[in-house]
């Protein structure tokens, strides 16, 4: 299990760049791979990693709120909460980057294969998947090693 650490200054502005940058790389490689003769395929392929990692905070920073929601409406005591708080030093919902990642490949299989003479659907999808998943894990590893600022604005 990775310990959460919320890390600061240039180890965290390093991580998201890197993620953001190694997502657009590695989409517009995969798009190359598949569909050469399409750049609006690969444009699309060079995008969709990084539209996820927005995607998976904002869906990140949405289950927060809904747990602190939840955790009010049961009208829960500063002892439990301070004892949960050590517990969970994540704010929770940080496995949103993975659905996040896997949906916008999928997605962007689909674009690619509409936009490209070269890509049939069925032999990329797999790849694509892969992609996806992969960077949602390493996305979602990130935010729970604490290099992703946390939504509780700490």
């Amino acid at each position: 299990m990775v310990q959460y650490r919320q890390r600061r200054g240039l180890a965290q502005l390093a991580a998201v760049l890197g993620i953001l940058a190694g997502g657009g790389a590695g989409g517009a490689a995969l798009g190359m791979a598949v569909a050469s003769d399409s750049l609006g395929g690969i444009l699309i392929s060079g995008v969709m990693l990084p539209f996820a990692t927005f995607l998976g905070v904002t869906l990140w920073f949405g289950a927060a709120v809904l747990f602190v929601t939840v955790q009010l409406v049961r009208g829960r005591s500063r002892r439990r909460d301070a004892a949960a708080r050590e517990r969970f030093a994540l704010p929770p919902g940080s496995v949103a980057f993975v659905p996040s990642a896997v949906g916008s490949a999928l997605v962007a299989a689909g674009v690619v294969s509409a936009l490209s003479t070269e890509a049939n659907l069925l032999a990329i999808v797999g790849p694509y998947f892969v992609v996806g998943l992969a960077y949602g894990l390493a996305t979602w590893w990130l935010a729970r090693a604490g290099y992703f600022p946390a939504p509780d604005g700490t």
